[in-house]
């Protein structure tokens, strides 16, 4: 891995192709974004923000190319959106070497996200409400009438299913946000440190979010219990990071007891196989994420870690 870095990094041209080519694929966009934590972590937030600028340049001139009546905006503004915080995570990472920093800077740029959303939009639920409304009067008629079909099969009219919906887009876009730079931060971080011949193990099994986290996850799960809808989502994107800290935990422990590697299969894989097997991966991430928080105030890991 780590010659691979060293070649991917020598040259700009190298990380703008890699950059902008990989963020076409939906798959491959986190590791878009991860090459640029990868460069700012090696190289300085300066050298990485010159290649987003210069990939941003390439996406747009093929974007706006003649392919077809589709708008390029919604696709620019993601891919700003993703690179601007990758940006900012991997200069984070750059100058305090800290991933705990980095992670406790992911969660309340993603809070903070949400909470302007809401403070600007007012009613979430109505603006989803009536974007959906409006994007199935635009497809076609015979799609529309198959998904009316499907929805009545399960006893639900097209509305109710409009409206639950709308009430769980906000932080279902927000989880997906903090996840896809979480992922791309440990990916480019962990090839930054692979690059240095230092142990991005350590780094990891040193996360700990601190007691203010701690303690806003604390009254968010307070309110939610009565009740309060924004408190739910933000508990649900809080626990995002207290799930790592509970795989933190986890790896100080495989490193104490010397488990074998595959341990990390048993973690991971539910997580990753959520939509097809959502009842393991729900445990196993309340699990974690328990794990985790009470890690934060009650240390589980081993005395030598």
């Amino acid at each position: 891995m780590a010659g691979f870095v060293a070649w991917l990094v020598r040259y700009r041209l190298r990380r703008v192709a890699f950059v902008a080519g990989l963020f076409l694929l939906p798959i491959t966009s986190v590791i878009s974004a991860a090459i640029i934590v990868l460069t700012a972590d090696l190289k300085g937030p300066a050298e990485a923000a010159k290649d987003m600028v210069l990939a941003f340049v390439v996406l747009a001139v093929v974007m706006l190319l003649p392919a077809g009546d589709a708008s390029p905006v919604p696709f620019l503004v993601s891919v700003s959106l993703s690179w601007s915080i990758a940006l900012l995570l991997g200069a984070v990472s750059y100058r305090y070497r800290s991933l705990t920093l980095v992670v406790q800077l992911a969660l309340v740029l993603v809070v903070a996200a949400m909470l302007l959303f809401v403070a600007v939009v007012g009613d979430v639920a109505a603006f989803w409400q009536q974007l959906l409304t409006s994007t199935l009067a635009e497809l076609p008629s015979d799609l529309v009438t198959d998904l009316t079909a499907e929805f009545t099969a399960q006893g639900i009219t097209t509305e109710q299913m409009v409206a639950l919906v709308s009430q769980i887009l906000t932080p279902a876009f927000a989880v997906g946000l903090l996840v896809s730079s979480l992922m791309a931060v440990l990916l480019g971080c962990s090839w930054a440190s692979a690059a240095r011949n230092e142990s991005f193990g350590q780094r990891f099994r040193g996360l700990k979010l601190g007691y203010v986290i701690g303690g806003f996850a604390a009254v968010m799960g307070i309110l939610s219990l009565f009740g309060f809808a924004l408190a739910s989502g933000l508990l649900l994107i809080v626990s995002i990071g207290f799930m790592l800290q509970g795989i933190a935990v986890l790896y100080c422990w495989a490193e104490h007891k010397q488990w074998p590697g595959a341990w990390w299969a048993a973690v991971v894989l539910p997580l990753v196989f959520m939509p097809v097997m959502p009842v393991p991966s729900l445990f196993m991430g309340f699990g974690l994420a328990a794990t985790g928080f009470i890690d934060n105030w009650y240390t589980l890991r081993p005395k030598t870690a």
